[in-house]
């Protein structure tokens, strides 16, 4: 009897090498999330040591083999092209969503974020620096924004024909062409963690249509004319670090270190 339990047990076992293995818990995975992104249908997530994620409506994420290690920090969707960058000028894109070419920018710089248009994409990190590509495989460097002196950027955006780039000590640029810029700096002292564009259909209200920010004091600032000057929303009681910016066409989410603040056309936070 002790040898048939032996036996059984092995082949327990054998039966669950076999067997293929699926992330349990914590759900949908593990890693750190940097940046998401979604184009209506499907889902994209970076994060450190190269980790790219790819799910349909939220869920189901599978992982991919990006062609790096290196901390990735922001995903985006390039028309029906895929994305990515990250530390020391990483740049990779995928048509597919399964095979990612990995490119390098031949910089220490990181790039923390891109801004696309229809034929236009925009890397902004480090030192100041501004890559264009438009394939998302051929990037140049650009000059950088004026009176950005020793600031770093750290996000950008695209809307209404205009992007928009932010970075420490409250500073905002914006251009037309992704190469030349105009300094739209607000005069803080708070460091813009990040801009997003907002559509919003019905003119004046909230969510207001355009260009959305958040600092790293739980500060937020939109400015509906492109960019060209902002206002600060008021009522925003925090004191943490915002990261991320959603809106929909009724409500609005922005999320920070250790909350979440949600804001609707009823009730602005």
């Amino acid at each position: 009897m002790g040898w048939l339990r032996v036996c059984l047990l092995l082949a327990s076992v054998t039966s669950l090498t076999a067997a293929p293995w699926r992330w349990a818990n914590p759900t949908p995975h593990g890693n750190d999330i940097i940046d998401m992104s979604w184009n209506g249908f499907a889902s994209l997530q970076v994060g450190e040591l190269g980790r790219l994620y790819v799910g349909y409506d939220f869920m189901d994420w599978s992982p991919r083999e990006t062609g790096t290690m290196k901390s990735l920090q922001t995903v985006k969707f390039f028309g029906d092209r895929i994305l990515f960058g990250g530390a020391e000028g990483t740049i990779g894109y995928s048509d597919d969503g399964f095979q990612f070419t990995t490119v390098s920018l031949n910089t220490s710089n990181w790039i923390v974020d891109i801004a696309v248009s229809p034929s236009l994409a925009v890397a902004v990190g480090d030192n100041a620096a501004i890559y264009t590509s438009q394939d998302g495989a051929s990037w140049e460097l650009q000059a950088k924004p004026p009176s950005v002196s020793q600031r770093w950027l750290l996000s950008a955006a695209w809307g209404e024909e205009v992007f928009v780039t932010t970075g420490e000590d409250g500073y905002v640029a914006t251009s037309g062409d992704g190469v030349h810029w105009t300094n739209r700096s607000l005069g803080i002292s708070a460091n813009m963690n990040r801009v997003t564009w907002v559509t919003n259909s019905i003119p004046n209200t909230f969510p207001y249509r355009g260009f959305w920010a958040a600092t790293d004091d739980g500060r937020a600032y939109y400015s509906t004319n492109r960019g060209s000057s902002w206002r600060r929303f008021t009522g925003l009681n925090t004191s943490d670090s915002l990261y991320g910016i959603a809106a929909n066409g009724s409500n609005a989410i922005f999320a920070g270190g250790s909350e979440l603040l949600l804001g609707t056309s009823a009730s602005k936070w």
